[in-house]
């Protein structure tokens, strides 16, 4: 069964209101009843049809058989998870001096074979910097190459538990750069990269079983980890999740997902809601940072002239990229990714608000 986390997030702001309401009141129930929802209370114990209740924001109880207040407003959560806090959703992890060269693919920048589950070692001193976010899980993904291995979901304790492993195969447009004497330098080599892997991958695959089917009259097929891994990933139909840095790149990334018939999701940069109805049209999964610009300083005005008015309307618009999603019914989870905790909190208010 494909992995599908579905992260819930309540938030619930209380004011002492003096004054008399200025039109129409929004009175949203207090009161909630959660039922039927998978909970996981630690990374061993879970409720596998459990019930939660909310009054004023705060969780009274959690059970299987709970009693549901008259005053509570039910909600059916079969088929979804719930984890007891936020889930950071892009979590990079530094792979540089782990790299296993045994049946590994030609180019250096293909690395499928590798398994963040197995190869990720606790950071305690980031684990606790999540914690103190309000983060209890964390969604682990590798930090170089082209095809950079396999991500895993795990709980952010003290030993860093393993809830899910193989949770997407992450994919990013890294180059060298023109000064590298190494395949892919550019843009265009990666692109090329993908989509000759991708070719190959299946090919391996349908070779391999010919082979074992008439092994008499074949050659023996030499093994290719990475292509054997990200041949079974598109057939199987498990994500691939494609860094983006832009609006464009997503796009791209959305057009070799159907070119090969593959399950697509994409760390979003914060810029959808300039294609917002191309990208709705591909109804995408994104992981979507919080890393909006600072407040451009407008005081001095030769100072203000240097800015484009691209860079003052993302300014603008960049806390509303969130709702934009949301309005268009895109499904997302948010991520802390290249902020620091004060910018995180601070952006993540301003998004709500």
């Amino acid at each position: 069964m494909n992995i599908v986390v579905k992260i819930l997030i309540l938030f619930s702001f209380t004011y002492t209101q003096i004054e008399p309401s200025q039109g129409l009141v929004n009175n949203a129930p207090s009161v909630w009843a959660l039922k039927n929802a998978k909970i996981y209370l630690n990374s061993t114990d879970i409720l596998e049809k459990g019930t939660i209740i909310i009054r004023d924001g705060i969780i009274k109880d959690v059970g299987l058989k709970v009693k549901i207040p008259n005053d509570a407003t039910i909600i059916d959560m079969s088929g979804t998870t719930i984890y007891p806090g936020f889930i950071e959703s892009w979590y990079e992890y530094d792979l540089s001096e782990n790299d296993n060269t045994h049946n590994k693919h030609w180019n250096f920048k293909v690395n499928a074979r590798r398994d963040l589950s197995k190869l990720y070692q606790v950071e305690k001193k980031q684990i606790k910097s999540l914690r103190e976010l309000g983060f209890t899980a964390a969604h682990i993904v590798p930090d170089s190459g082209v095809f950079q291995g396999s991500t895993c979901l795990i709980q952010l304790n003290n030993d860093a538990d393993v809830i899910k492993n193989s949770i997407g195969q992450k994919i990013a447009y890294e180059v060298d750069g023109w000064g590298s004497d190494q395949y892919p330098n550019a843009l265009l080599g990666v692109v090329a990269l993908l989509r000759q892997t991708f070719i190959d991958a299946v090919w391996y695959l349908q070779s391999k079983r010919k082979i074992d089917k008439y092994p008499s009259y074949n050659m023996p097929l030499k093994i290719n980890n990475d292509l054997n891994i990200i041949g079974n990933w598109m057939e199987k139909m498990k994500p691939f999740i494609f860094d983006t840095k832009h609006e464009l790149s997503a796009l791209r990334s959305f057009q070799l997902g159907k070119e090969f018939n593959l399950k697509v999701w994409i760390k979003g940069s914060g810029y959808e809601y300039r294609r917002i109805k191309n990208i709705k049209d591909f109804n995408p999964y994104i992981i979507l940072p919080l890393d909006y610009p600072m407040n451009p300083d407008l005081k001095d005005p030769y100072q203000a002239l240097s800015y484009t008015t691209a860079e003052l309307k993302h300014w603008d618009l960049a806390p509303d990229n969130i709702i934009i999603l949301s309005e268009n019914n895109i499904d997302y989870s948010i991520t802390s990714f290249g902020i620091d905790k004060k910018d995180f909190r601070k952006n993540l208010k301003r998004s709500i608000d």
